[in-house]
């Protein structure tokens, strides 16, 4: 079969079953090695096996990232399995604003596949630790670490139960979708719900996070966490409860929803 032929007839069952066109076109990249515009490989044969790997998709609804393998995040490729969450690019917003901060000592807690983690040391001198509760998201991030040529240090941890010394930064994408929210299927039905939901209407581990950080922080810092669009005053207000002299920034994504929250201490 040719790359045109197979594009064509699934780019249509995409769109009859209200599924993204650039999920099959990720697959179809993906199999043939290509990383630059599709019909420029149209012309080429594509293995039949291909179909068996877009209808995962299409008719299973398991999502293409886990498929083929990988995703990428902040220009950079990483391994995903179905031990961690997909990063997703509103994400990005949280290492942007790492970078755009002085830091020294960075902490990742509820680190995945290692994608802030890593992007951040990628992108800066920074010393950066990471931790998880889950040994499998630790040993992807591992990997992670290894294939994109980067120094960082894994902690199976609790939060901060096996963390020792102090930070300047610390980053956070903690699970924070409430028990009653909406998640769509493709989502919840195939990513590890311990890293998406938590207690509290999705609170509770800000609320741990903040009631611990003090004893982690240098007398300067920053905290940087992702939050459910919703939830930007109450993060704010457990930081002011748990943190002296802070300033509070909530910052908004592309679509003007506010999704990352910045405590800092000058």
């Amino acid at each position: 079969m040719k790359v045109k032929d197979l594009w064509l007839t699934n780019r249509k069952k995409a769109i009859e079953l209200g599924k993204e066109e650039t999920a099959v076109k990720q697959i179809i990249t993906a199999a043939i090695h290509c990383d630059d515009s599709l019909y420029l490989h149209y012309d080429e044969d594509i293995a039949d096996d291909v179909q068996n790997q877009i209808d995962k998709y299409l008719i299973d609804n398991i999502p293409a990232q886990y498929i083929i393998g990988y995703s990428y995040f902040y220009g950079l490729k990483l391994k995903v399995t179905s031990d961690v969450l997909i990063p997703r690019f509103c994400t990005e917003e949280v290492v942007t604003e790492a970078l755009n901060k002085k830091h020294n000592k960075v902490l990742d807690i509820g680190t995945g596949s290692g994608a802030i983690a890593i992007a951040i040391k990628k992108n800066s001198e920074a010393k950066v630790t990471a931790v998880d509760v889950s040994r499998a998201a630790l040993e992807v991030a591992k990997e992670n670490a290894k294939i994109n040529d980067v120094n960082v240090t894994f902690i199976e941890s609790d939060l901060f139960s096996n963390v020792t010394g102090k930070f300047d930064m610390i980053v956070s994408n903690p699970p924070y979708i409430a028990d009653n929210d909406f998640v769509q299927e493709i989502v919840k039905n195939n990513e590890p719900h311990l890293a998406l939901f938590a207690k509290e209407e999705g609170l509770f581990f800000y609320r741990k996070i903040l009631e611990q950080v003090a004893n982690y922080l240098e007398d300067k810092y920053t905290i940087i966490f992702e939050i459910g669009c919703t939830q930007a005053e109450a993060v704010k207000k457990l930081a002011l409860d748990n943190l002296k002299n802070v300033n509070v920034i909530i910052k908004n994504d592309l679509e003007n929803l506010p999704r990352v929250v910045i405590i800092t201490k000058e």
